[in-house]
């Protein structure tokens, strides 16, 4: 019995320590495994973190571009591209971001030439269920012309740079641009001042005798602004096909569309109008200040300059690009809601049939024609973590539409005599 005790103990003190080392191994295990968990939280908080870090780098990027946007005049927008901008390094030295303006366009409204467009499509099932087809520019233009025009609502003016530049400095001047327009009323729809005409009598008037499109052109000559202005009625067929079309150069095309020039009425000397279908002067205003485009005509009174051809001076929008800088053209929707039997113009429904659908094609001094978008494309992206972690944000900014102040008087005293 002596003997057999002490073999029991020593058989227990080895029992003992089995479990201590089981236990320390349940515990190591439990650790390890609570540690791993540990870690990857850790790992994905850091990542988080970075993610936020590159995210506000990428907005940090998108407000310094939109500053560069904002910062300049209506038509200075700048078009660049801004490469590893870090901040302050107090602040985060890993604090990185970059960014890309892209300001520029031949078109307006502006679609990308290397990204698909997607236009929504109506089914024929069913007006409610709507899909959407990819387009490329070209056959956007060829297959949807509808979409590639913009609208200009009753009364609405539209403020259009015709060149681009970075601060101060004009770096592309368009030289040739056409602006094509077209409305979906019918001289069918103008009815509100004409109540009294009955349905089987032809109305003695077409819509070519309406003008709907107010156009004026600001450019500056040395110290003083000048500019050229006119109206341009509505034709019975125009539309995305067949637009009315006025500017210095009306071969200039989007597609296969083919231009309609609606006929005017010349002033002579005297004032009076002169009917002549043969003469079109769409690139041309019919009347101007003889300050105006730095040409000076004798014998047409004090102030307007004589009737001109597309090929005169004075009014002739060519001769106005060529001799001004920083040029800007502005169009005015002048459709009479009279006409139309509009009763109410804060209905949207009811004014909508006012609106003129229209767009502008440009050339310019370069081999890649530059007017400023309608909607600029900014284009970020934030880093973090050493540059391993991105992230992007694009942007687009619309440009302001209110025009520049420029330097010129409604009359001159002349102090002399």
């Amino acid at each position: 019995m002596k003997k057999f005790l002490p073999q029991l103990g020593g058989k227990s003190e080895g029992s003992a320590l089995l479990v201590t080392i089981l236990l320390m191994g349940v515990l190591m295990m439990l650790t390890l495994g609570i540690s791993t968990l540990v870690i990857q939280e850790i790992r994905v908080t850091r990542t988080v973190v970075d993610s936020g870090r590159a995210f506000y780098s990428a907005e940090a990027g998108v407000e310094n571009a939109l500053l560069a946007l904002r910062s300049n005049g209506v038509g200075f927008q700048p078009e660049k591209q801004v490469e590893s901008l870090a901040s302050d390094d107090l602040l985060d030295p890993d604090f990185k971001f970059n960014y890309h303006i892209q300001n520029t366009t031949d078109k307006l409204p502006a679609f990308s030439p290397d990204k698909p467009i997607f236009v929504a499509l109506s089914k024929l099932s069913s007006a409610d269920n709507v899909d959407s087809m990819a387009y490329s520019q070209s056959l956007l233009y060829a297959n949807e012309p509808a979409v590639t025009f913009q609208r200009l609502g009753l009364n609405q003016t539209v403020l259009i740079p015709l060149f681009t530049g970075d601060g101060a400095t004009v770096d592309n001047k368009i030289t040739e641009f056409v602006v094509q327009y077209y409305v979906n009323f019918r001289k069918e729809n103008l009815i509100g001042a004409f109540q009294g005409v009955a349905t089987s009598e032809a109305l003695p008037f077409t819509l070519n005798d309406f003008n709907i499109l107010r156009w004026k052109m600001y450019g500056k000559d040395q110290d003083k602004t000048e500019s050229i202005a006119d109206f341009f009625p509505a034709t019975e067929t125009s539309g995305p096909n067949s637009p009315v079309c006025l500017g210095s150069n009306l071969n200039l095309r989007a597609g296969s569309e083919t231009c309609t020039t609606p006929a005017f009425s010349l002033p002579n000397q005297n004032g009076e109008l002169i009917d002549n279908p043969a003469i079109t002067l769409a690139s041309a205003a019919r009347e101007c200040y003889q300050s105006d485009a730095g040409s000076q005509v004798t014998g047409f009174g004090a102030l307007i300059k004589k009737a001109t051809s597309e090929n005169a001076d004075g009014c002739n929008m060519n001769i106005f690009l060529q001799t001004h800088t920083q040029n800007y053209l502005v169009l005015t929707n002048m459709v009479n809601p009279d006409l139309l039997g509009i009763g109410n113009t804060g209905d949207a429904d009811q004014i909508a049939i006012a609106d003129i659908y229209y767009r502008v094609i440009v050339k310019g001094d370069e081999e890649s024609p530059k007017l400023p978008r309608d909607y600029a494309v900014v284009e970020a992206n934030g880093f973090s973590a050493k540059g391993t972690v991105r992230k992007s944000i694009d942007t687009y900014y619309k440009a302001s539409s209110v025009l520049p102040v420029f330097q010129f008087s409604l009359y001159n005293t002349d102090t002399e005599e």
